[in-house]
């Protein structure tokens, strides 16, 4: 990806190459050829010539709105201008053609980007999410409420390439309606019984005529292996064989594993207390979240004996903050790329989840931080690969992700 070099003093010598081209050959009294152009204008302040030639980016505009053909003749190859004018003269022999010059102004560079993916609150903030694609036929809705139901939902909404949106419980948003209706949804999967996404929610669905699926079962974990199969099979040959494996009595470290998931088609499996997970028939090989106080070492025993030592692997860390660094890092491996990696809170599950749906759409990793400051593990991984990253979203508001962690992600990408 090209990168610019933003400086003053080549801003400078820009400005005098400029004056120079233009000054020189009159002096020199060169003559335009035949089928040249030549324009005469009242004299101008250099300011306001820069300003004009910046409203102009498309140089025969400007030719076209100052300039005068001279007559098809040979004498009109040796006119001549008197008088107290300021003459600007641009030979361009009508068979090359001209290369407009784009000016490179210190702090706009339309490549490098930091941008707040965020609303009112999680709804909008996944609305705002959502709005990152174009269209999508499938969309995943769990509610904004709680998060057990929604944990394997990035995953899915990566096999349907589309997003996840939260709704309130007891009702759907209007809002929430009208990004159904943009995106050309036809069919949307609820996760979660009744209690979690009420029927009054799934009539609002059918009666904007969406095909409805709910993936509900009597707990968190019997709705976390419905998602994960139907994940498995939307992806068909698609799927790689590879799971996630995470706590399912908290959420950091399935959130902080939300973008991987939705890149790379790999559902996450929730762990019950007593230490049994589900494990679906087409999975040959999974990745741990988190340290052994999430998921224990004689989980890590029982799936190695399942799937073979060498297909179990753990990426975790001190905390959730050093766990989704890592988890990241693991994404990168399977290539998954820095460039637009995503910022959310640790302390909240909603941004994450959203986030990471539209993150994997685009095959970038995930980072959480704590609310007022960036997390160090954040801030050392940002800083080790800040030359690969031309744009980070930071998911929710400031309430979420502070303008002191904010201009931290700023500080160390040079994003300003």
């Amino acid at each position: 990806m090209a990168r610019f070099v933003r400086s003053t003093r080549f801003s400078l010598w820009l400005a005098v190459a400029v004056i120079v081209g233009l000054v020189v050959p009159s002096a020199l009294g060169a003559l335009p050829q035949r089928g040249s152009w030549i324009a005469v204008s009242d004299p101008v302040p250099l300011g306001l010539a820069v300003a004009t030639a910046l409203r102009f980016p498309d140089v025969t505009a400007v030719q076209s709105a100052l300039t005068v053909p001279l007559a098809e003749s040979e004498e009109s190859s040796a006119a001549t201008a008197a008088g107290a004018v300021t003459v600007q003269v641009t030979v361009r022999p009508s068979d090359v053609p001209t290369i407009p010059i784009i000016p490179i102004i210190p702090g706009d560079d339309p490549e490098r980007e930091l941008v707040r993916v965020a609303g009112a609150d999680r709804y909008e903030t996944a609305l705002e999410a959502s709005r990152d694609f174009d269209t999508a036929p499938i969309a995943v809705l769990a509610t904004g409420a709680n998060w057990p139901d929604a944990l394997g939902g990035t995953a899915l909404a990566g096999a349907v390439r589309g997003p996840l949106l939260l709704t309130r419980p007891d009702g759907l948003p209007a809002a929430v309606r009208d990004e159904l209706t943009r995106l050309g949804v036809a069919r949307v999967y609820i996760l979660g019984g009744t209690g979690a996404v009420s029927n009054t929610v799934q009539s609002a669905l059918w009666d904007m005529g969406l095909v409805v699926e709910r993936l509900g079962g009597a707990d968190r974990y019997a709705t976390g292996r419905l998602v994960a199969d139907e994940t498995i099979r939307i992806l068909g040959a698609a799927y790689t064989g590879d799971a996630l494996v995470a706590t399912g009595t908290n959420f950091p470290d399935a959130t902080g594993g939300s973008a991987l998931a939705a890149a790379l088609g790999r559902p996450i499996l929730l762990v019950r207390p007593t230490g049994e997970v589900y494990v679906p028939a087409a999975t040959r090989r999974v990745t741990i979240l988190g340290g052994t106080g999430a998921v224990s070492a004689q989980v890590e025993i029982a799936l190695q004996r399942r799937l073979g030592a060498a297909n179990v692997v753990r990426a975790g860390g001190a905390d959730r903050y050093e766990t989704a660094a890592r988890i990241a890092e693991v994404g990168v491996e399977a290539g998954m790329t820095w460039d637009g990696v995503g910022v959310a809170t640790g302390a909240d599950f909603p941004d994450a989840l959203s986030g990471g749906a539209m993150l994997g759409a685009h095959n970038s990793v995930l980072l959480l931080t704590r609310p007022t400051l960036l997390s160090p593990e954040a801030e050392t991984r940002l800083s080790a690969n800040a030359d690969d990253i031309d744009r980070v979203n930071i998911f929710g508001g400031t309430g979420a992700v502070s303008l002191e962690a904010e201009d931290a992600v700023r500080r160390i990408t040079g994003l300003f």
